[in-house]
């Protein structure tokens, strides 16, 4: 419908940086729960070595702390982003229509 985009208090955060964005959504529609490095290396870069992988991960999680800050929490093992953290326009949407909302769902 749109494009993926990060933005804060108007400002476009991560422009171009769609991998980053793509594994931010992944991580909101997760809903705090916490998720294992390993699985987020293979996810998003398959087509590397487990070593590269890896390191690719933590390259991308230190662009999205700096970002995000204490809303995300990484830990040796696992990453969670706290719920909250990120609106999702998409969720927005959803219950703008759920509430009978409809004009804002359509400006949305």
């Amino acid at each position: 419908m749109g494009s993926l985009g990060l933005a804060k208090e108007g400002t476009s955060l991560l422009a171009g940086r769609r991998k980053l964005l793509s594994m931010l959504v992944y991580l909101v529609r997760r809903d705090g729960r916490n998720l294992p490095r390993g699985e987020l290396a293979a996810l998003f870069w398959p087509e590397s070595n487990e070593s590269k992988a890896r390191q690719s991960l933590r390259q991308a999680l230190v662009e999205l702390r700096d970002v995000l800050g204490e809303g995300l929490e990484v830990t040796d093992r696992e990453v969670r982003l706290r719920p909250g953290v990120v609106e999702l326009d998409a969720d927005s949407f959803e219950r703008e229509v759920d509430d009978g909302a409809y004009a804002a769902a359509d400006v949305r």
